[in-house]
């Protein structure tokens, strides 16, 4: 499966056609390529199919220097554009040309793990998109869940440098380096979407390994207590090289540095509304599926029918702390990972040049959209009413959680991995915790008289459509009109 086509450095037309044929899966003669396309131009039957096949294919541009566009490159880019063109019925501009620009940089890291080449792969500095990217991806499957290792994951590997991309990530109050294999190169504009990309610095948080080829394919974590350092890794062959393997296990070291620190991560959006006199900051939790963006998205759609001022400040995760005698909340992430199989076209056009989409095999299933700035996730803010949605509820509509109890067993879940406090990545590998912290902070909401409520959001993608509308309503009647 090709998911990205890379060229390094300066591209001639020729190196550019030489690194086409090269990953050309079907027989096509060189030379006769080479004539056709630079010489005179001609649509060629089987040169139609070699230019139809790679039209479709992201190209992405490594640079260490700034980008001096060739002229025999751009040349061969209409040449090809024209072909396609005379033989389709739609327009295609610059098909050929390259999809984004990664600006890499050396960096002299430090690390404890002399056996891995770790200090000689370059790190990106710089994502520059030129379309809007739809990114290809191998199909999700739940075999492969999130374990936590006892023992050292980094030990009987080896890895080349020249296959592996660096990228240093900021995540809360957090740093940490991936490594990427570059055969997912394109999650490296996914990901600097989700989080701002930074040098390394000398020291970081945790390292996770993704993509590197082997044998056994897993999702696996590992804290290394003589280093200080959560480790992460993700392995095997193509099938493991979706997006959502690479952010859930980046969220899973950072749930777990989380926790260390007396923090507990939530499965969570937020959203702040701001009417009259009145600011109000709501959590919805839940797990996945339960609907927690498509209510914040009805929320803020109903705030902007009635003229009332709302703002996301997290969409699918989050961390709730104790400061200053209160419960508050941070954002992990700058930007939405949306499951978009059921959403409304014009829902997708609104945020259409600023977003990322991601296709499994030939479905595009989920949209990136920006969300909010990191300095933005990094404060403070009050929670001042927590909201469970219940995909699995045998009652319908919502209820407001009564007694203290009540909130913990429904938060606890039935203490299995599958919804063991809203299926928060690594809250189940440090369970008792995860419970203490639990315990602790609902005990400080209700103390507080802060609202718990629980939402039933079971039904057919159809029937939730208008359930989040109705449910979005009546949460702004009861918060602010206190009906």
């Amino acid at each position: 499966m090709l998911f990205a086509l890379e060229f390094d450095e300066e591209v001639s037309a020729r190196s550019y056609l030489k690194e086409l044929l090269k990953c050309y899966p079907y027989d096509i003669e060189e030379t006769m390529v080479l004539s056709l396309l630079t010489k005179n131009p001609f649509p060629y039957r089987p040169l139609l199919t070699f230019l139809q096949y790679f039209s479709a294919i992201g190209k992405i541009h490594i640079i260490t220097k700034p980008d001096v566009p060739s002229p025999s490159l751009q040349h061969l880019w209409e040449n090809m554009s024209r072909l396609v063109q005379q033989s389709g019925s739609i327009l295609p501009m610059h098909q050929f040309a390259f999809d984004a620009t990664y600006q890499v940089k050396k960096h002299p890291l430090s690390h404890p793990y002399a056996h891995l080449p770790l200090s000689h792969i370059p790190f990106l500095s710089e994502v520059q998109l030129h379309s809007v990217p739809v990114i290809a991806m191998a199909k999700h499957s739940h075999q492969y869940p999130i374990r936590k290792s006892d023992t050292f994951l980094y030990r009987d590997i080896s890895m080349d440098a020249a296959s592996y991309l660096g990228i240093c990530i900021r995540i809360g109050n957090f740093q940490g380096i991936v490594f990427l294999h570059r055969k997912a190169l394109w999650f490296a504009a996914a990901l600097s979407a989700m989080y701002p990309i930074t040098e390394p610095g000398v020291t970081y948080d945790f390292l996770l390994l993704f993509g590197l080829q082997s044998h056994r394919k897993q999702r696996s974590y590992y804290y290394d207590q003589t280093n200080a350092l959560y480790i992460g890794m993700v392995s095997g062959g193509d099938e493991m090289l979706h997006f959502l393997y690479l952010k859930e296990m980046i969220l899973t070291l950072y749930n777990a540095l989380c926790i260390q620190k007396h923090d507990l991560p939530i499965h969570a959006s937020m959203v702040h509304i701001a009417c009259s006199q009145q600011q109000q900051n709501l959590v919805f939790a839940g797990m996945t599926h339960s609907g927690k963006s498509e209510l914040l998205d009805a929320i803020l759609k109903s705030c902007h029918t009635r003229k009332i001022a709302a703002s996301a400040y997290y969409d699918d995760s989050g961390i709730l702390h104790y400061l200053d005698n209160a419960i508050v909340s941070t954002g992990s992430e700058v930007s939405a990972c949306k499951d978009i199989s059921y959403v409304k076209k014009q829902q997708l056009f609104a945020h259409y040049a600023s977003g990322i989409f991601l296709k499994e095999e030939d479905t595009i299933r989920y949209q990136i959209t920006p969300l909010t700035t990191y300095e933005s996730s990094l404060q403070f803010y009050p929670v001042h009413a927590l909201f469970y949605l219940n995909a699995k509820a045998k009652f319908q509509g919502w209820r407001k959680v009564e007694s203290l109890d009540d909130a913990i067993a429904l938060f606890l879940g039935h203490h299995d991995k599958e919804d063991f406090f809203c299926q928060t990545l690594a809250a189940y590998d440090h369970q008792v915790k995860s419970q203490e912290l639990i315990h602790e902070f609902l005990t400080i909401l209700y103390t507080q008289n802060v609202g718990i409520y629980e939402l039933s959001t079971k039904g057919t993608p159809y029937q939730k459509q208008f359930l989040f509308e109705r449910l979005a309503n009546a949460i702004l009647d009861e918060i602010l009109d206190g009906k």
